[in-house]
Formats: C-alpha cells, sequence, structure tokens
C-alpha cells in the first residue's frame, strides 16, 4: 500500500486512502505520509479537514495527511459545505504551484460514497481515480490479518479455545467493519471467539450487547462509559459536572483498570465541526482520555442511548456533534444510527438548536427536516 501510494504520489500531488471503518484507513495514509516524507526529506502533518478552515497557511515542502471528513463518528451531513471549502482550499493551493506540497487525503468508503460528488467537484477529482482501496484483497493484507490473528492465538492458553478454529478468509469477507477491528474487538474480550459468527455478521449488536451488560455487572465501569459517550472524553483537568449531576455519575469511576481496555490516552482532540461553527476558541483539550476506537464509542453510543430512560435528557445533555452524526429519526436510520422519537427531536431542537449560532447550519439535517414535515402537517 504505502510503495503503491508512494508512486502515485511521484506523479501526482494527491493521493486517496478508502476504506471502511476499522480498515486502517488513517494508519495507513500517516504511515504513507511518513513514509514519503522521509524519502524525500520534506516535512509532514496530520491535520483534521477543520484545520484548513480560519486562515490556514501551508508549508512547503511538506506532506499532509487529511481526514475527518463529514465526522469522526458517522457522517453528519451539515458538514457538507465546510468539507467543499476545504477541498476547495486543497484545489487552490495545488493550482497555485507556489509550494512544493503533497496530499494524503483519508476518507471512509461509506462516506465517499455517499458523498462521491462533493469529493469529484474539484480540481483534482481525477486522483480518485488512483486510490487506494484498502478493502480490496491483497497478499500483504491477507499476511497481516493472518499476524494478527497468530498473536491472538498466541496469547490464549486454552487448548479448545474457539479462536483456534477461526479462518483467515472469514475475517477478509466482513461487510460492516474491517477485519483488524475485529480481531481488536477479540482482544477486548476474548468470549467472543465462542461467537465468532454473529460477531461478523452484526458486529455493532455484539459490542453493543457488550456494553449493556456492564451496567449489571459493573456499575462503576459503565458510568465512566456513559460519560465519555456525553463529553465526548474524559480530561482530569476539565470535569464537566453538569453531566456528572445529571447522570449521577462521580469521577472516581475512572479510577478503575477495566476502564482502559476500551480507552487511550490522545494528546490532542480533532476539532468540532459544531465548535468551529460556533466560533468555540477555547483551548483544544490535551491528553484526554477516548476510546480507542471510533467503532468502541459508536457501539457504546448505541448501548447507553438504548439503556436511558429519558432519550430526551441524553439528547439535551450529549455533545451535539455525536447526536448530529448518530442520532436520526424514524425511516432515516443507517447503519451506525439511533432512532429518535418526533418528541425527543422537538425537545431538543427547542432546548439546543433554535435561537442559536447553529440553526441555519443544521436546517437541512434529517432531524430537522423530519421536525419541519411534522409540524407543517
Amino acid at each position: 500500500m504505502v510503495t503503491t501510494g508512494a508512486k502515485i504520489l511521484r506523479k501526482a500531488n494527491v493521493v486517496y486512502v478508502v476504506g471502511k471503518l476499522g480498515n486502517s484507513v488513517s494508519t495507513n495514509g500517516k504511515k504513507l505520509a511518513n513514509n514519503f516524507a522521509t524519502d524525500n526529506q520534506i516535512s509532514k502533518k496530520f491535520i483534521n479537514y477543520l484545520d484548513l478552515l480560519g486562515g490556514f497557511e501551508f508549508s512547503e515542502n511538506t506532506i499532509y495527511f487529511i481526514d475527518g471528513w463529514f465526522g469522526l463518528w458517522n457522517d453528519n451531513p451539515c458538514e457538507e459545505r465546510v468539507v467543499r471549502e476545504s477541498l476547495n482550499l486543497l484545489s487552490e493551493e495545488i493550482k497555485s504551484g507556489d509550494k512544493d506540497i503533497k496530499f494524503v487525503i483519508g476518507v471512509r468508503a461509506e462516506v465517499l460514497k455517499r458523498y462521491g460528488s462533493v469529493f469529484e467537484d474539484n480540481a483534482f477529482s481525477k486522483s480518485l481515480q488512483m486510490s487506494i482501496l484498502l478493502d480490496s484483497a491483497s497478499q500483504q493484507k491477507t499476511s497481516s490479518i493472518e499476524k494478527h490473528l497468530g498473536t491472538i492465538r498466541g496469547k490464549c492458553k486454552k487448548a479448545d479455545c474457539h479462536c483456534k478454529r477461526i479462518e483467515d478468509i472469514e475475517l477478509m469477507e466482513v461487510e460492516k467493519i474491517g477485519a483488524h477491528l475485529i480481531l481488536k474487538l477479540l482482544e477486548i474480550d476474548h468470549n467472543f471467539a465462542s461467537k465468532m459468527n454473529e460477531l461478523l455478521e452484526k458486529p455493532l449488536v455484539v459490542m453493543t450487547g457488550h456494553f449493556k451488560s456492564l451496567k449489571l455487572g459493573n456499575k462503576k465501569l459503565f458510568a465512566g462509559i456513559l460519560y465519555m459517550v456525553l463529553n465526548g472524553s474524559y480530561d482530569e483537568s476539565n470535569f464537566n459536572k453538569i453531566i456528572a449531576e445529571n447522570f449521577d455519575i462521580e469521577e472516581s469511576c475512572f479510577d478503575n483498570e477495566d476502564l482502559e481496555k476500551y480507552t487511550r490516552r490522545k494528546e490532542s482532540l480533532a476539532p468540532t465541526w459544531s465548535s468551529r461553527i460556533c466560533g468555540d476558541s477555547t483551548t483544544p483539550t490535551e491528553n484526554a482520555v477516548v476510546f480507542c476506537h471510533n467503532f468502541l464509542y459508536i457501539s457504546a453510543f448505541h448501548a447507553c442511548y438504548d439503556e436511558s430512560d429519558e432519550k430526551k435528557k441524553f439528547l439535551l445533555h450529549c455533545n451535539m456533534d455525536a447526536v448530529l452524526q448518530l442520532v436520526r429519526p424514524s425511516g432515516d436510520e443507517s447503519d451506525f444510527t439511533v432512532k429518535a422519537d418526533l418528541e425527543s427531536i422537538t425537545t431538543f431542537y427547542e432546548e439546543r438548536i433554535k435561537g442559536g449560532k447553529l440553526e441555519e447550519h443544521v436546517q437541512n439535517h434529517p432531524l430537522m427536516v423530519y421536525l419541519k414535515e411534522r409540524i407543517n402537517n
């Protein structure tokens, strides 16, 4: 993959790295950018597409890896205008030819499928024809999966464990998420090996059920997970007391070793669409605790939302970008979204959207469209 990408970049300024959730789009994109920078003795920078807003200055002799298009966990259709603006900035920079710059653009396959016309409507649309497709089968990919599975089996001490029966080909054929992500879930809970068929077919259902089980089996751990879903992350220096008070969460719930298998420390958090639209100038959180994979956040979100007895309360306190990305009205759900009823959507609009800075920017969001249709009818 890296070799192919380097060949493309020697002839073009842009290469797309495309794959479904869990197929290492960011990992491979950053590796490509890093190796190309080293081989060609230029600088590298990894940024979110939202970083391009507000007078961003490109550096000479630099390769950029850029991801985050349309949202972190799932697509927020309201981001289309900003995505177009960012792509136009890249296009104009390339056309100017003032600086020796290369771009590696990481995009989830489902996002590119849904918003292909947005990415095609710019001066480097031809680069899409030279995309690196991580979902395609290859000897390198098969070897990587075999090695990952071998590592997991090597740590297992049960001679008759179901993990010994997992076939590489099964992992290669998973439709919803990437094979390495399936194996990551198996590392989190090795008991998944006994229900591998279900995990392969319905990974979100299995992982959501896993998080739900914690509410009864480990309430302290579930409280920490609920907080991170609502707030988006955990930062010791900026504990959200409003969320804590409304959901009866104590900060001591983060003194829990079990939480570590689901989370990791991140040096800096990516900007969010809602904060950029609202002009939030707050210093970005550093060294915060986040879920170790976006799929884990999505699964935990589903579990916490399903287990909530007060969906309206959940939507009133959950971080805005998660709601816009992961909540849809009845009839408009997709693989990673949850369903909200009319009453919850109405309250969400009245309390969090109406009269605020976001209102004009979310008018075409499915939640708002659904609400307008019901009011007009």
